[in-house]
């Protein structure tokens, strides 16, 4: 649909979506903003790591609705056309996130967070214990082509995944590959100082000393795309310790295009979230028909259309945007917090397991009311 039409749809209170045999209603009364920020605070406080920790149950959720859909239509499966699952881990670090995605979708690899730790016991498992993650399927690759992009900007790190990737890619399957690169993504091209000294998951480009550290290429998503020329990422995740609106805006152009699926990313205090709020973050994916919610322990907890201040709280979490259009829209929703405490005021059920509205809907969509 037309770009006007489409802000006219946003910004309609009663913007319905329906997903996954939900009829979702977009907006949230005032009131209930506030009760839900509220909860979530006392989430966050109830429960160790609630969103610092999340869950990533999401990429599961994923994983099993594309199976369920295996040999439908690949675009209203959210896929490349030519069938390849195509994964973006910006801010790779260890490689836990890599292997996550393989272990799911391409678990003949054996590559799996778990397996990292048997064969690299010396590699730390991160803040949350993302070395002790079950994650596997019993799937094997369907069609196409599993490759993920492991873009880490930190030179030690980086050699610690050479190390990995060794290990587990020997034969380097043409359908099945780890990209491992030394790059940082950011919201422009050219060159950047990285600190010889960080070797944590703490890593950023705002912290190199004066004189000890190394000279890095940076990119942006949409530069990086084109020069590869891949036409659809099923996850972007990023994690780039405080330079994640960055790395956002150098993807707004493949956001646009309807190349990107779901994007995850983290939020806190430092690097540029000093600078950059995370409801207006939050308010450019919406204006791209994106929903985000705060990744919970084990729910979601739903920021766009039901934003209240007390969610700008400037601590670590972690959050995952789907759009609407997308099969996992309707999974998120019935996982939220949102749908726990109000069910019955924003949804309803639609009449089929649908799965969800096609790819540019939401003049269709802005036509539905919930009565």
């Amino acid at each position: 649909m037309g770009r006007q039409l489409q802000a006219e749809a946003l910004s309609n209170p009663h913007f319905v979506t329906e997903s996954g045999g939900l009829a979702i209603k977009e907006y949230c009364l005032p009131e209930h903003s506030q009760a839900l920020a509220a909860r979530f605070r006392n989430l966050t406080v109830e429960v160790p790591f609630w969103t610092a920790c999340g869950d990533t149950k999401w990429i599961e959720e994923l994983h099993s609705k594309q199976q369920e859909m295996v040999g439908r239509d690949a675009r209203n499966l959210e896929l490349s056309p030519r069938g390849d699952k195509t994964f973006f881990d910006i801010g790779c670090n260890k490689g836990f996130t890599s292997a996550k995605f393989f272990g799911l979708w391409a678990p003949e690899v054996g590559f799996n967070p778990k397996a990292i730790h048997a064969k690299r016991p010396e590699v730390w498992c991160g803040n949350c214990g993302d070395c002790q993650e079950e994650v596997t399927s019993q799937v094997a690759a369907s069609d196409g082509q599993v490759q993920v992009f492991c873009i880490e900007p930190s030179q030690a790190n980086f050699a610690q995944l050479i190390v990995t990737r060794d290990l587990f890619f020997k034969d380097n399957k043409p359908t099945t590959q780890w990209f491992t690169m030394n790059l940082a993504m950011a919201n422009s091209t050219g060159i950047a100082h990285f600190s010889r000294e960080c070797t944590s998951e703490q890593c950023a480009l705002d912290v190199a000393s004066q004189h000890n550290y190394d000279l890095i290429y940076t990119s942006t998503v949409d530069a990086f795309l084109r020069k590869h020329e891949i036409d659809y990422v099923d996850v972007l995740k990023i994690d780039t310790e405080g330079f994640d609106a960055t790395v956002i805006q150098g993807a707004m152009e493949s956001i646009a295009r309807g190349s990107i699926g779901v994007i995850s990313f983290e939020y806190h205090e430092v690097g540029v979230w000093r600078e950059y709020k995370l409801k207006h973050v939050v308010e450019w994916l919406n204006g791209f028909n994106y929903v985000c919610y705060f990744d919970g322990k084990p729910n979601y907890s739903r920021l766009t259309g039901c934003w209240d201040d007390l969610f700008e709280f400037y601590n670590w979490s972690n959050v995952v945007c789907v759009p609407r259009a997308h099969p996992l829209y309707g999974v998120m929703e019935r996982g939220s917090v949102r749908y726990q405490m109000y069910a019955s005021t924003y949804h309803q059920e639609a009449g089929g397991a649908g799965a969800g509205t096609s790819g540019s809907g939401a003049a269709g969509q802005a036509q539905a009311q919930l009565q």
